[in-house]
């Protein structure tokens, strides 16, 4: 073997001798399980299906019922409903043309009292919606002892045929139940401005909690719960 052989195959050598050792040390010793992470990594984040699929070919609207006042102030429900209805657009659930403003529901629902209430198929057609998605507020609080920081709110959602006054969605009459928090803290907020800025951002959280009820996404703190 000449000079120039001998040298490429001792430069072959080495790059195996290196490979070798790089591969030594990046394999896992006997008994070590990477299976899980490397599949986690290659499957992205943990995801929650869609619990219903909405009818892309009817249009809808968001009716907000908090006859019980569980929300701090009327606005809020606004704030809810806006929310919900922006990320559905967001997520191409329903496009803007398929989804009437949340405020033309509260409008068709004036003037109905606590003992006398508009059927919710009725607040629909008074739209002109095909689909009414129905939220009933259920809680709304920043602290359950008065003293640290506990935001969550709760509602139940279903989806009424405006036409037959039908529940589309889910099985359970009483509807799906949807729950939001916000991170917890040592101190509820003192002021008003603080508080009001906290209630804002729960209204936001339930919103984006109602529209997921509607589209498939990755698991996160929003409810809580990773089995959200």
């Amino acid at each position: 073997m000449n000079a120039v052989g001998s040298r490429t195959s001792s430069a072959t050598l080495h790059r195996a001798a290196a490979a070798t050792l790089l591969l030594a040390g990046l394999l896992p010793a006997p008994g070590c399980n990477i299976v899980a992470p490397v599949a986690s990594l290659v499957a992205g984040p943990p995801k929650t299906q869609a619990a219903h699929k909405l009818d892309k070919a009817s249009t809808a609207v968001i009716f907000i019922d908090d006859r019980a006042s569980q929300a701090p102030r009327r606005s809020l429900r606004n704030v809810v409903a806006t929310e919900a209805e922006r990320t559905l657009i967001e997520k191409n659930v329903l496009a803007a043309d398929q989804l009437f403003p949340s405020a033309a529901a509260a409008r068709a629902a004036q003037g109905e009292s606590y003992d006398a209430p508009i059927s919710i198929a009725e607040v629909g057609r008074r739209v002109g919606a095909d689909r009414v998605i129905y939220v009933e507020m259920t809680s709304f609080s920043l602290s359950r002892d008065g003293v640290t920081l506990s935001p969550s709110a709760s509602a139940r959602v279903k989806v009424i045929d405006a036409a037959t006054g039908q529940r589309i969605f889910p099985d359970d009459a009483a509807g799906y139940p949807v729950t939001a928090q916000l991170p917890r803290g040592a101190q509820a907020p003192a002021s008003l401005a603080a508080r009001a800025q906290v209630e804002q951002a729960l209204a936001k959280a339930l919103g984006v909690q109602i529209a997921r009820v509607f589209f498939t996404h990755e698991r996160d703190a929003l409810s809580g719960r990773l089995n959200d």
